[in-house]
């Protein structure tokens, strides 16, 4: 089934939030925001995604609104990784 291979690919945690948050996104028309202080949500990002549809940056990066702003009109995703806590001016442009 499809969350035993999110575990096994992904190394996604099977406790019920993670996997019931993992099963919402999953089935969304774009990826939402997902606060992730583990790490368990990029690396199941990554795997759900992947290829050239996925653009990994840093919050501190300059073009990062620039590049949510493409991703945006071209259905894409990225995946912001370092936001500060709180996050603070780096999501405030969305």
């Amino acid at each position: 089934d499809q969350v035993r291979d999110w575990h096994m690919n992904s190394n996604l945690p099977l406790d019920k939030g993670t996997v019931e948050s993992a099963v919402i996104a999953s089935r969304l028309s774009r990826w939402p925001l997902l606060v992730d202080p583990k790490g368990h949500a990029a690396r199941w990002v990554c795997g759900a995604v992947g290829g050239a549809n996925l653009r990994v940056m840093s919050a501190s990066d300059p073009n990062l609104a620039l590049a949510v702003a493409t991703a945006w009109d071209a259905g894409a995703v990225v995946l912001v990784e370092d936001v500060s806590d709180p996050p603070g001016q780096t999501i405030a442009f969305l």
